[in-house]
């Protein structure tokens, strides 16, 4: 059974009430307290979601260690494409924080972090939902035509239709 509604509900919670939480207590708060809290209600909230599903399926679960392995062996080759644009992402996305506190002061860095994380809110709702379904149906694909070129076509004609008219706007 495919749970990608669930997934995607899921990741849409944990970013908002991530976003909303951080923001609304970092208004009321003069404290680094609010950016802890804000991360435990939004773990709390979007595993909440995922624990009711994993509850319903729990019946139909096994688990063996030598399906573990196979699964394993099978998908190996998962990390050597995915962890190097992971590691560049992070790069890009971390570093102009290092920039902006040698260049300016923290006061700075955390007025850029926040208006970076409330602009990011649609790209990130966007973003999760259509990636999980994305790497499934890509998977799928791969296995069974050895290409993904369909399923990135038709995902990339999807986003562009959802992002073009906001990109127009701003």
């Amino acid at each position: 059974k495919k749970k990608f509604k669930k997934i995607s509900t899921s990741l849409v919670t944990k970013s908002t009430s991530l976003t909303l939480t951080q923001t609304v207590l970092g208004l009321i708060l003069s404290s680094p307290l609010g950016l802890i809290i804000g991360q435990i209600v939004s773990n709390f909230s979007g595993n909440t979601i995922l624990y009711k599903t994993v509850k319903e399926e729990k019946k139909n679960f096994t688990f063996s260690k030598i399906e573990i392995k196979k699964q394993a062996k099978l998908y190996k080759k998962f990390p050597q494409f995915s962890l190097p644009s992971v590691f560049v992402n992070s790069i890009n996305l971390n570093l102009i924080s290092f920039i902006i506190t040698a260049v300016a002061s923290t006061v700075t860095l955390g007025f850029y972090s926040l208006s970076q994380r409330i602009l990011g809110i649609p790209s990130r709702v966007i973003g999760n939902s259509f990636s999980q379904v994305y790497f499934k149906k890509a998977s799928d694909e791969f296995s069974s035509k050895g290409s993904t070129r369909f399923v990135f076509l038709k995902t990339l004609k999807k986003l562009l239709f959802i992002s073009l008219p906001i990109f127009l706007i701003l």
